[in-house]
């Protein structure tokens, strides 16, 4: 019978694992909800699921099981990667593949994963996938990261959080390769609460451990992003100028590096200090010429300070900039339909609503899903006079969007009540209010429809609530 050859790791060291093989490593808590969309996508790749669970109170660890996992209880002591290396240790197969349980993969980005498994000839190189940390509305920062690596006793991740595999890979002598149409789609920041929460958690983490790694580029520049999720600013701009104070952080991690001006314009325009916002722009540009980012926060900088021509030429650069992937996050999406809109905003500045209108009918081409965008329509065609067309994507707003964006049902009672339709127009604002109950505008409208038709009980009725409103004011 022939001996199945064993494929060698690099330094020549041959692989005790079966080849071709695959183990799905990951660790979990209370994850019944998320993990078996997650675990019945990967059964036709993964040869044997590994799962580390650091503490589940819920159904996680009957669900695993239902996916024949190994179930491995390592209560949670606050180490990433302590959890990580758990599973690892306990993996059998030649290549290793880690996930979170609110990971997604589509079945094209499985495909490539089965024949990397199957058609690799050596155990020398790591796979580095894009990454989504998927937002609400379906945007969110794309980044490439190492997912998938041999199995090799050598390589373990480091860090309690932020936990990295790359270091290990890069002294036991990998090569890495970056596949940029192999795609993960991580949920976990889908709601802003979830994000906050996970920030404070990890800022925690962060400060316990930083004192093992000092001057490490990608720790501070965690701790700094802890900060900015929490809307703390200034304390989040003094540790993004302490990354880029840190000796050789350029040269050691370029894209931490890069992305620090950024966030220090970023800080700044969130505080409304403009001047500054600017002035770290213009750095940001010198170091890194070309950035989208950079270029968005420039136009919307701009745009506030009045100065319409020198952000509208800042918005076509970001919207003209090409997508540049790298280890660090950043939506092109977002970015795009940003300056779009800015455009947009600058265009009704300056009464040209047609050209608002297109701006506008643009971002609605890709970003069908954007709350606002029929109102903001609606509202510049209805500047144009066209006024059943406006009526058109005021009410595409609220049936599409029902208790989305109070301006529809502000403009919808507006009209009706314009041409007569009294009737229409106190529905519409009885259902506006039944979403915005303390919205004066509506309030005060119906009101006076109330009185016009004297309707002396209703139009007392929301006197007093308005009275009331007054008074928490």
């Amino acid at each position: 019978m022939a001996q199945v050859q064993k494929l060698l790791l690099p330094g020549n060291l041959p692989s005790v694992f079966p080849p071709h093989t695959l183990s799905l490593c990951m660790i979990v808590k209370n994850e019944e909800k998320a993990l078996p969309e997650c675990l019945a996508a990967l059964r036709s790749v993964a040869d044997e699921i590994v799962i580390v669970d650091t503490g589940s109170t819920d159904r996680t660890k009957e669900i695993a099981r239902s996916f024949k996992a190994k179930i491995l209880d390592d209560p949670w002591q606050g180490d990433f990667s302590r959890a990580r290396n758990c599973s690892i240790d306990h993996a059998s197969c030649s290549w290793i593949l880690w996930l979170d349980a609110d990971d997604r993969v589509e079945p094209s980005s499985l495909h490539h994963i089965s024949r990397i498994k199957k058609e690799a000839l050596h155990l020398d190189t790591a796979f580095g996938f894009k990454v989504k940390n998927l937002k609400a509305g379906g945007l969110g920062d794309v980044f490439m990261q190492i997912r998938m690596f041999p199995n090799d006793p050598r390589v373990r991740f480091e860090k309690k959080i932020h936990e990295q595999v790359s270091p290990a890979l890069a002294r036991a002598g990998y090569t890495f390769m970056y596949l940029n149409d192999t795609e993960i789609v991580h949920t976990g920041y889908a709601h802003e609460g979830l994000k906050h929460e996970k920030a404070l958690r990890n800022r925690t983490i962060l400060e316990d451990d930083m004192k093992n790694y000092p001057g490490d580029i990608n720790y501070v520049a965690a701790y700094a992003d802890t900060f900015f999720i929490t809307n703390e600013w200034e304390r989040g701009i003094e540790v993004y100028k302490e990354v880029m104070a840190i000796p050789g952080a350029r040269e050691k991690q370029p894209d931490l590096y890069n992305r620090c001006p950024v966030l220090i314009a970023l800080g700044y325009q969130q505080l409304k200090r403009f001047p500054s916002a600017l002035q770290w722009v213009e750095n940001g540009l010198s170091i890194c010429p070309g950035r989208a980012d950079l270029f968005l926060i420039g136009g919307e900088v701009s745009f506030e300070m009045r100065e319409f021509a020198k952000a509208r030429g800042m918005l076509d650069q970001a919207l003209a900039a090409p997508e540049e992937l790298s280890s660090v996050p950043i939506d092109y999406q977002a970015i795009r339909a940003k300056a779009a809109i800015m455009q947009a905003r600058i265009c009704r500045e300056e009464k040209d609503f047609a050209g608002a209108e297109k701006w506008y009918q643009k971002v609605m081409e890709t970003h069908s899903y954007f709350f606002d965008m029929p109102a903001n329509i609606g509202e510049v065609v209805l500047a144009q006079g066209r006024f059943l067309d406006a009526m058109r994507f005021f009410s595409d707003s609220v049936i599409r969007f029902p208790g989305a964006d109070v301006r529809a049902y502000r403009h919808l009672g507006r009209i009706s009540a314009s041409v007569g339709k009294i009737d229409e127009a106190i529905d519409m604002y009885s259902k506006g209010l039944s979403f915005f109950p303390a919205d004066r505008a509506m309030l005060e409208a119906i009101r006076d429809l109330y009185r016009m038709r004297d309707d002396t009980e209703k139009y007392l009725e929301i006197s007093q609530r308005l009275s009331e409103l007054n008074q928490t004011v």
